[in-house]
């Protein structure tokens, strides 16, 4: 049997055997949100730029918003699934 953590609910990675630590936001996965909210705002930046001829602040603006709408729904998606594991915690007690 594998060791329980002290405090928390592990999400993102359970424990092996030789593991000292648990954590649930990886930094690969924050650079992996990153990307995808800068793909999305590049999109949506060029598309405001080049097909209503908005200007640039534009772009950079939409980049941003996009990243942080990708955090908060990333952010939600963990509560959620957190909110998940304590429910089926607390039928089987």
């Amino acid at each position: 049997m594998y060791p329980r953590p002290l405090m928390g609910i592990v999400t993102d990675r359970s424990f092996r055997r030789g593991d000292t630590m648990f954590y649930s936001v990886t930094l690969q996965k924050i650079i992996f949100l990153t990307g995808i909210g800068v793909i999305i705002g590049a999109i949506i930046g060029f598309s405001s730029v080049l097909g209503f001829g908005l200007d640039g602040s534009v772009f950079v603006l939409s980049m941003f918003l996009s990243i942080i709408s990708v955090y908060a729904t990333a952010m939600y998606a963990e509560l959620y699934h957190i909110r998940e594991a304590i429910n089926k915690q607390n039928k089987n007690l």
